[in-house]
């Protein structure tokens, strides 16, 4: 993956339920891949990447709207992204979980710029 695109109305319903529940948000991405085709299907999950929503923004790209659609999507460079191993070991900051902290010193954040 190049970069990494989200709807900008999935990047504002995360914005809205921090503001709403006061809590930080992890972003967890899943490639999702096709076992086997109709009648019958089946899907298996190839691998997890995660983000936060500090790191998401310090990753910003781009907005731009999708081609061949009416929706605008928000870019950020895929070094937003840790695999998912990596993700128990960043968790705490010492004994204090690290992203409820950050939170409570910069508190919620839009994931992309006002243009």
């Amino acid at each position: 993956m190049s970069q990494f695109q989200l709807d900008a109305s999935d990047c504002d319903c995360i914005t809205y339920a921090m503001n709403e529940l006061h809590v930080p948000a992890y972003v967890i991405h899943a490639e999702v891949l096709e076992r086997w085709k109709p009648p019958t299907v089946g899907f298996y999950c190839r691998s997890l990447w995660w983000s936060d929503i500090y790191r998401m923004r310090s990753h910003y790209k781009s907005r731009k709207q999708r081609r061949d659609e009416s929706r605008m999507a928000i870019y950020f460079g895929k070094e937003a992204f840790e695999s998912i191993d990596d993700f128990r070991a960043t968790l705490f900051d010492g004994a204090e979980l690290s992203l409820p902290k950050q939170f409570a010193e910069q508190g919620v954040i839009q994931l992309y710029p006002d243009e």
